[in-house]
Formats: C-alpha cells, sequence, structure tokens
C-alpha cells in the first residue's frame, strides 16, 4: 500500500489486535507484553510492513501517493517513513485499553469511525491509489490504471493473503 495511508492502516492494525485480544488487554500489567501485542506487531511487521516495502520497492512515487519524487526523499527520511508503521500499529494498539478505560466498547466507536476516515481519505485520493507511474508522469497524467502494472497483480496476490491471514489471526485472538 501507500505510505501516508499506510501510517492510518497500521494504526487501524493495532486497534485490530487491541480488539481482538481484549480480554488478555484488560488483565494484564502491560499490554505490551500480552500474546495479543506480539501477535499484531509480528503481523503488522513481517506482513503489512514488509509487503508496503516491496510495494515502495516496485512503484516509489505510487507508494509516496505522489505528494514527492522519491528519489528527492533522503534516505534517512525514507528508514524513518518505515519506522512509522511499528510506532503507529503500538498507538493503535494502546489506544484501544485507555479507550475502553474511559467508557466501554469506546474502542469500537473510535474504530468505526476510524473505517469511515481512511475510506474517505481513499475516495478522495482515488486518482493518486489507482494510477501508477512516476511523479512526473502524474503531474502531466500520464500513468496507467493499476490493473494494466505489474503492481496491480502484486496487490491482487498480496491482498488475497494479507487480508485473509489478518481475520484468522485477531479471530484465534478472540476465542480466548
Amino acid at each position: 500500500m501507500t505510505v501516508p495511508l499506510d501510517t492510518g492502516l497500521t494504526f487501524g492494525i493495532g486497534m485490530t489486535f487491541g480488539m481482538a485480544g481484549d480480554k488478555e488487554v484488560k488483565e494484564a500489567e502491560s499490554a505490551t507484553k500480552t500474546r495479543a501485542f506480539r501477535k499484531g506487531l509480528l503481523y503488522n511487521t513481517v506482513v503489512a510492513t514488509s509487503f508496503s516495502a516491496l510495494l515502495y520497492k516496485i512503484a516509489p512515487d505510487w507508494a509516496l501517493m505522489y505528494y514527492t519524487d522519491h528519489e528527492k526523499v533522503p534516505k534517512p527520511v525514507k528508514v524513518g517513513m518505515f519506522s512509522l508503521y511499528s510506532l503507529m500499529y503500538t498507538l493503535g494498539f494502546l489506544s484501544v485499553r485507555k479507550l475502553e478505560s474511559k467508557q466501554e466498547g469506546l474502542s469500537r466507536v473510535v474504530y468505526a469511525i476510524f473505517v469511515v476516515l481512511i475510506n474517505l481519505y481513499m475516495l478522495v485520493s482515488v486518482k493518486r491509489l489507482w494510477r501508477v507511474g512516476t511523479t512526473e508522469e502524474f503531474q502531466k497524467g500520464e500513468t496507467v490504471p493499476i490493473i494494466k502494472s505489474p503492481l496491480g497483480a502484486v496487490l491482487g496476490v498480496g491482498g488475497a493473503i494479507v487480508v485473509p491471514l489478518i481475520i484468522k489471526m485477531t479471530r484465534d485472538l478472540s476465542k480466548q
């Protein structure tokens, strides 16, 4: 996926694992020492971040949503961008416990609002998400539809793996 969108999505992944492991998290002295946190962090790192890094490698300007040319981004900033994935995951995970301590069910309300906002962001960014090329090509209107690019195939196969995997992992947590 794209780096600007992914910061929100990894926050959502954190919330997803936090809610799935809510029983364990409520009873734990430290939420970050729970199985739910570790499983989610593993998913976020191995699956989500690695998949995003692969997409960045294939189409770096698309991954930056054409907000800047990838060649203009200093290497330390690129490393920082991908460190945000773990940070945002952790913030999302911890937010569940904090919200639930304020009012039971509040995390689900915030999560629902979050899902709506992510979808709105995707809707207003549709040209940036569904067209692939360089930043220069994007500015000239010369990008190609994502389904006609190698990125489309990678996203299709990757999506078929990552989405069912998160569903399975969170269902396993919520059963305990």
